[in-house]
């Protein structure tokens, strides 16, 4: 009997080990409360700032001549070291400068009190350029975070990042609230080896909430993967996909031996029923492939006399054919008339 308990134990152990194995995202929701915490301390010192500035616009009081705040990074961390360089605004006069301490402050005495409205500049090697102009009343307390410059660098550094919470605080970088978002020509070729960390970052369910005025990070994730296109991964972005107005999915299937040729069937079916020479301006950019050779992404150009647009093509290889998977809108742009000279 005994023995007959003993391996009873030992097959459900077995059994065990081999059943499919749950994900833990353990680390995606201690990153993601962090997170979200700066985020929330972000909205309230904004709202504690937009209520300064308005109490002091509505004061007699001459403004304060002196400029304080703190320069932190997405974790809240002090950057110490950070130029910050203050203009009288629209007419670019500096009216003071300094460096951060090494807890991320910033103390600054401004050359007069006669000013109405400031421009604030922070810049720091390693991040983005932070400006922000139209501060009535004076900087007080001012808290700013900077965003890390996402450069060639930079990306391999996340890709080869062991760590997973670092990982991923580096991942946010990119797919996190930004002042200035991050060109999808620029991450195109690394988005192959980010595909793991993007997917388990939509997965976890942690980051589902908006983090700023526009999407989640788990939102820019599929954007992401959507660009990249592993049919695999089509039950996770699909469903964000189809929601985008700006994208547009060829009704006909529009493949071929080669990208020109896809790149030359767009054309054909953007400009229905004319021919090359009928067509306006328009222009293929040199297509982004990634190292496979399975994944690419092309810009379209169309140029008329006085606006234009771009649009960015989305390609995969399979089974030896390229095939367009769907197109995006990208820029667009008008061109004010040339007066001529009487």
């Amino acid at each position: 009997m005994k023995s007959h308990t003993i391996l009873a134990v030992a097959c459900t152990f077995l059994l065990a080990a081999d059943a499919p194995q749950k994900p833990s995202f353990r680390t995606h929701e201690t990153v993601a409360k962090a997170y979200y915490a700066q985020v929330q301390r972000a909205a309230e010192e904004e709202k504690k700032a937009d209520e300064r500035r308005s109490k002091a616009m509505r004061s007699e009081t001459p403004p304060p001549k002196m400029a304080t705040g703190t320069i932190v990074d997405r974790q809240g961390g002090a950057i110490p070291g950070a130029r910050v360089v203050i203009e009288r605004e629209a007419s670019d006069e500096a009216l003071g400068e300094g460096t951060t301490d090494a807890t991320g402050r910033f103390q600054i005495t401004l050359s007069t009190q006669s000013y109405k409205g400031l421009t604030l500049t922070v810049t720091k090697d390693g991040f983005n350029r932070w400006a922000v102009g139209g501060l009535e009343g004076g900087i007080v307390d001012c808290r700013v975070r900077l965003d890390r410059e996402v450069d060639d660098q930079f990306l391999k550094s996340l890709i080869g990042e062991k760590d997973k919470e670092t990982k991923l605080w580096m991942l946010l970088e990119i797919i996190g609230d930004r002042q200035f978002s991050k060109e999808i020509g620029d991450l195109f070729p690394h988005l192959g080896m980010l595909r793991r960390d993007l997917l388990d970052l939509v997965q976890s369910k942690a980051f589902a909430a908006k983090d700023g005025r526009y999407s989640s990070p788990a939102e820019t994730a599929c954007f992401l993967l959507a660009y990249w296109h592993d049919p695999a991964d089509e039950p996770v972005f699909n469903g964000w996909l189809k929601k985008q107005k700006h994208i547009e999915f060829p009704k006909n299937t529009l493949a071929g031996e080669t990208i020109t040729e896809v790149c030359t069937q767009w054309a054909d079916h953007h400009f229905p029923g004319k021919k090359p020479e009928e067509r306006t301006l328009n222009t293929f950019g040199s297509p982004l492939v990634d190292s496979t050779g399975d994944h690419a992404l092309v810009e379209f150009w169309v140029e008329y006399k006085y606006w234009g647009y771009s649009q960015w093509l989305v390609l995969t290889k399979q089974q030896g054919k390229w095939r367009l998977r769907f197109v995006a809108e990208h820029r667009h742009w008008d061109k004010a008339p040339q007066t001529e000279d009487k």
